[in-house]
């Protein structure tokens, strides 16, 4: 998955290497630079300032191994059934450095900085499954999914059986769960459309009725006493034919 020819697999094979032997907090990028073979120097040229970047580079090599490798989804299939494959495409990547994320996960404090690309990531994961990760709606699916990812990413790290029996039913179930919640989204949406739809119209309708009608007193359109206003006309010049 990762290209360990450029600067940025190098550094992450190491930093996750390292990892896998000692707790995250302690591995310091004098170290991951040394393990990779590379130079502070270069780290910094490529963007690999602090572990943060690092951890934040193997999201991003596991969102393009997923988003180029993963099938075309198949939309007879529920979204559910697709998000299943696209998650557990996922959890296969990430399979080679199972040991150094399990100690990250033990003791890396919470860093939004990640958990936003982390977000990022998941709405591209919608998008790998065939499903619109678009506007306001799509922003509630991303987060809904990366809460669902995260519970069972946890799971997964703990889960030593070759098959992953375990890990796969707590996806189904808890996809199973979001879908009921997204589903009842989408027709709490379709109310609140409806609803504004007729308050709009039933505001028009009041609009309409509150404008002056032209009336027959109305001495705009008729005269004084209510005749057809009268209309000069220029006399005629002396000698006009």
């Amino acid at each position: 998955m990762l290209d360990e020819t450029t600067v940025t697999g190098k550094v992450i094979v190491a930093a996750m290497t390292l990892a896998a032997g000692q707790s995250w907090p302690s591995v310091s990028l004098r170290a991951i630079a040394d393990a990779a073979g590379v130079t502070l120097a270069d780290m910094r040229e490529h963007g690999l300032a602090d572990k943060s970047d690092i951890l934040i580079g193997l999201v991003g090599a596991v969102d393009r191994h997923v988003l180029t490798s993963a099938p075309t989804p198949d939309l007879s299939q529920s979204p559910r059934d697709r998000l299943f494959e696209v998650v557990m495409c996922r959890l296969d990547a990430l399979e080679p450095y199972k040991a150094g994320l399990k100690s990250v996960a033990k003791t890396s404090p919470l860093d939004f900085r990640l958990c936003r690309h982390a977000l990022a990531s998941q709405a591209w994961m919608l998008e790998a499954g065939g499903i619109s990760a678009d506007g306001v709606l799509g922003g509630i699916k991303a987060a809904g999914l990366a809460t669902v990812y995260g519970q069972v990413l946890r799971g997964w790290l703990d889960d030593d059986d070759p098959g992953l029996a375990r890990t796969m039913a707590a996806l189904d179930r808890r996809l199973r769960g979001g879908e009921r919640a997204v589903a009842g989204l989408d027709e709490a949406t379709k109310s609140g459309r409806r609803i504004c739809a007729m308050l709009t119209g039933l505001l028009e309708r009041r609009r309409g009725a509150r404008e002056p009608q032209a009336s027959a007193n109305d001495p705009a359109t008729n005269g004084p006493s209510g005749e057809a206003p009268a209309v000069d006309f220029p006399n005629p010049s002396p000698g006009s034919a």
